[in-house]
Parts: structure tokens; C-alpha cells; sequence
């Protein structure tokens, strides 16, 4: 095999693989579902209802729900708890 015909199958292996790869992500993009936290004032769950409007707007396939909960180091335990426990959301 030449350095030209090696070339030119890694090239084809590549575009092969790239193909597959942006078929696979599009297909399961339509069934996805993400959690936003935001924090419990009414201003950040109005932000967060207004940016996910747009967002799912933008991008019909992604489903995004959102999540409220308190701030400050409450909101940070139980965010840690989470982590810790492999509980949190998306």
C-alpha cells in the first residue's frame, strides 16, 4: 500500500466515522430531557421559565424542565448530597 492509498483510506475511515457519529447524536437529540435548577424567587423561576422557552424554541428535539430549590449554603448541601449520592439532575 502507498502513502497516497493509506491516506486516502483513513480519509474514507474518518468520513465513514464522522458520518455514523452525527447520524447517531441527531436521532437520539429528539429524545432528550434536561433539568435546569434555579432558585426559588419568583424572578429566577420567571428568568428560567423565559429561557427555556426560547431555548426549546431554538432546539424543538431538547425538552428541558426546570427545577427550584433554595440558595445559599442550603441550597448547596443538597446540591452536594446529590452529587454524593449520584441523585442530581442533569
Amino acid at each position: 500500500m502507498t502513502i497516497s492509498s493509506a491516506r486516502r483510506t483513513l480519509l474514507v475511515a474518518a468520513a465513514t466515522l464522522a458520518l455514523g457519529a452525527g447520524f447517531t447524536v441527531s436521532a437520539s437529540a429528539e429524545d432528550v430531557t434536561l433539568t435546569y435548577r434555579v432558585g426559588s424567587t419568583p424572578e429566577a423561576v420567571a428568568t428560567a421559565e423565559r429561557l427555556i422557552a426560547d431555548f426549546e424554541a431554538a432546539n424543538p428535539g431538547i425538552k428541558i424542565e426546570y427545577e427550584s430549590g433554595p440558595g445559599g449554603t442550603e441550597g448547596d448541601n443538597i446540591v452536594k448530597t446529590r452529587l454524593a449520592t449520584g441523585d442530581m439532575t442533569d
